[in-house]
């Protein structure tokens, strides 16, 4: 009888077979299975030491004729994988691929987090606004505390603030201050605490983010000045007995998504406290549709472009018609206010009919440069809003913001 496999993550389908086996296979299927914090692909659960050795025995043997593999949690919490026959119903060999792994996942789906604003100026809006998205993401609150309480804390731990970027004589760009920080003072922030209780952990395996610009710039190392915010992090927490954790970074410019929906270099719709980080390199494919959209959008801006002109080219002459037209009228009611004439000998006196005929003129004139720039501002207005649409359009792609969902992420984790 099969041995009971429940659920099977990967192999159902019972493709599996030789060719397609390997250690590297197994560890991408782990972490696809695995999830913390509401995201898929989690890394640092170690596979068993002898899955290798089975693997290069099996192939070798030949034992199964038609050989499929399944990955799957036996009854005992561990995940199993099994090699069975197509063949033969009756042949089976296994092997453990990940101890307690049930165990593994009730951690993850139970891990905690903890947001911490680093800034010197809580109130500052945008680490601010940046603090509170990523503590919806993980669903907690934000401390402001100077010296904040990281006991018990087993899933993420995430610092906001600026980070500042230096330019290096090697024209490298590394982040060289985190919250006014050196590596240092954040290692001291999370492991300094007076009370013990309230330092991380020692076996402490999740995640320290760095949510701030440039704190994974920098290397590869050319020199240790070139070393990245975050691998120094890193480094200062091992020597200290640190061993399980990884320090995660953001390679360049960051930006919190505030909301649900936010564009990601790649059209990729983020969610509230995901971060962006601006990367100087799109795929040509994203390039070539960028420069197609871009080439609309300028024929469209330059429509816009004449469509001005035109109307400032009405504007002036619009004006002074209209001055011409209000100054005529001025000198009849000037006229009128002075003559000593009767109503009727006034209006049939030949100046009086020479600026009547003036003032009509005038008026015929006004009309006509006013009806022209009327419908010379409709024309822009239809241009510019053709523009803005287009514009709009193309900033909804992504493709112009070059922004992508990256981080730099220093050790190997360890879960278990």
């Amino acid at each position: 009888m099969a041995t009971k496999l429940d659920p099977i993550i990967w192999g159902k389908d019972k493709s599996i077979n030789y060719s397609k086996i390997s250690v590297g296979a197994l560890a991408k299927a782990v972490s696809e299975d695995l999830e913390e914090f509401g995201e898929k692909g989690v890394q640092g659960v170690k596979l068993g030491s002898n899955l290798g050795n089975f693997l290069n025995y099996e192939k070798a043997a030949k034992r199964a004729a038609d050989p499929y593999y399944v990955l799957g949690v036996h009854s005992n919490g561990s995940l199993i994988l099994v090699l069975r026959d197509k063949k033969n119903d009756k042949f089976e060999a296994m092997e453990v691929a990940v101890k307690g792994y049930e165990a593994i996942k009730a951690k993850l789906a139970n891990a905690s987090a903890k947001v911490v604003n680093i800034s010197k100026d809580k109130e500052e809006s945008i680490i601010k606004g940046a603090s509170a998205a990523q503590a919806d993401k993980f669903k907690t609150t934000v401390s402001n505390d100077d010296n904040p309480d990281f006991g018990g804390i087993t899933g993420t731990v995430i610092l906001c603030a600026h980070g500042r970027p230096k330019a290096l004589p090697s024209g490298r760009i590394i982040g060289d201050e985190f919250g006014h920080r050196k590596p240092e003072d954040i290692v001291k922030l999370l492991t300094g605490h007076k009370k013990a209780s309230e330092r991380i952990g020692k076996d402490f395996s999740g995640k320290i983010v760095l949510s701030g610009c440039f704190t994974a710039s920098g290397g590869p190392e050319g020199s240790k000045q070139d070393d990245v915010f975050a691998g120094k992090v890193l480094s200062l927490l091992r020597k200290k007995g640190y061993a399980k954790a990884v320090v995660v970074g953001m390679p360049g410019p960051s930006i919190t998504a505030r909301e649900d929906g936010e564009k990601a270099g790649d059209g990729t719709s983020m969610k509230r406290g995901d971060k962006h980080v601006l990367v100087n390199q799109n795929t040509a494919e994203n390039a070539r549709k960028l420069a197609k959209l871009e080439a609309e959008e300028k024929k469209l801006a330059d429509k816009v472009s004449d469509c001005a002109k035109a109307y400032n080219k009405l504007l002036e002459p619009r004006n002074d018609a209209n001055d011409k037209y209000n100054d005529l009228l001025k000198q009849f009611k000037d006229a009128k206010a002075a003559t000593t004439l009767d109503a009727k000998a006034f209006l049939a006196a030949p100046k009086t009919v020479k600026l009547g005929t003036d003032i009509k003129a005038a008026k015929k004139t006004f009309d006509g440069l006013d009806a022209k720039l009327k419908d010379a501002r409709k024309d822009y207005d239809k241009a510019k809003t053709a523009h803005d649409t287009k514009a709009k359009a193309i900033d909804d792609t992504g493709l112009r913001k070059t922004m992508a969902k990256v981080t730099g992420s220093f050790g190997l984790r360890q879960i278990n």
